[in-house]
């Protein structure tokens, strides 16, 4: 589990706090400048990151959960490549302070 830095802590507690996403994919960090767009096909700006603990209404011996992450970029400045490696990350800002650290969301292919 990954810990929250008091900083973090006080941004989110503001209502008036925005987040900022960027998805490094295959070492390469895209970012709103780059037309990241998440939640590909449904038309929103939220990314869509979907855990699934179990497949139905219990935990079974010998499941394993998965997560599933969409985003598109529009303009990749280079070609990304079948399995690369995605890693979402997001940071929250507050205005007149400063950002808090990214916060990664794991890893995913």
């Amino acid at each position: 589990m990954q810990s929250r830095t008091a900083e973090y802590l006080a941004i989110m507690a503001n209502n008036a706090h925005t987040v900022e996403w960027n998805v490094t994919i295959n070492g390469t960090v895209y970012g709103a400048e780059d037309k990241l767009v998440f939640s590909a096909g449904s038309g929103g700006s939220a990314p869509r990151l979907i855990r699934q603990m179990f497949s139905g209404d219990q935990p079974e011996v010998g499941r394993a959960g998965a997560a599933q992450f969409s985003c598109a970029v529009m303009e990749a400045s280079s070609a990304i490549p079948r399995m690369a490696t995605v890693v979402p990350a997001y940071r929250l800002h507050l205005d007149g302070s400063e950002p808090s650290g990214w916060i990664t969301l794991g890893n995913f292919y």
